[in-house]
């Protein structure tokens, strides 16, 4: 992590000198503020594309050539049995709900390329929060049992974007991120009776983290 860290940040002083002037004429040490309008909920390891809609709000400030920026993120996921017979007697099945919570703060550089279309890079420092509510049954033991579940964590999260301008006022972007997360959870499994807590380190990369509508004033 910390290599990563250094990286990204050699990247940024590295670039700083070849960064372009806006041909827009964006005003300087101007304000934005975004709606995330479509997420990607799973990794990209899983082969079903499951988008989330509306769901975060960004803000960010210009100034001296960087941007700083703020955000936060809400999703609900939402599992169902599945609707086919097992194929094997230790196939398990569940239902559920699992929502989280993330607030990302961080600075980005661009690097203008044409007039409207500007690529940039990220950095986030990430705070997660999530809880989960789910029913697991099947198996060759034919288990059958309610897991609740409560976590947290703290982490980082490279980016890369495209954004692109319509407008000095109006534009849009799409982010892919890597987040690498330090979480602790609690659960309770209410039909064995117990409880227990344990530390995981998670790493997932979105295709789409977020696409968002943005309005710079």
């Amino acid at each position: 992590m910390k290599r990563l860290l250094i990286y990204t940040f050699a990247f940024f002083a590295i670039t700083q000198a070849y960064s372009q002037n806006d041909t827009i004429h964006l005003k300087e040490n101007s304000w934005s503020i975004g709606a995330i309008i479509l997420q990607e909920q799973n990794s990209f390891k899983n082969k079903e594309f499951l988008p989330s809609y509306f769901n975060g709000i960004v803000l960010k400030k210009d100034w001296n050539k960087f941007t700083y920026r703020i955000a936060i993120e809400y999703k609900k996921n939402i599992d169902n049995p599945d609707n086919v017979i097992p194929e094997c007697c230790d196939q398990m099945s569940s239902e559920g709900t699992v929502k989280d919570v993330m607030v990302r703060v961080g600075i980005e550089k661009d690097f203008v390329m044409k007039k409207h279309f500007v690529p940039y890079v990220a950095l986030d420092l990430i705070g997660v929060k999530s809880y989960s509510d789910m029913h697991l049954s099947g198996g060759f033991w034919g288990i059958n049992e309610e897991i609740k579940s409560k976590a947290y964590g703290i982490g980082i999260a490279p980016t890369i974007g495209f954004e692109y301008r319509f407008t000095r006022f109006l534009s849009l972007a799409i982010e892919s991120r890597l987040r690498l997360v330090q979480m602790k959870s609690n659960e309770t499994h209410y039909y064995g009776f117990y409880q227990y807590s344990k530390s995981r380190f998670e790493k997932t990369f979105n295709r789409i983290s977020a696409l968002t509508l943005n309005y710079r004033f």
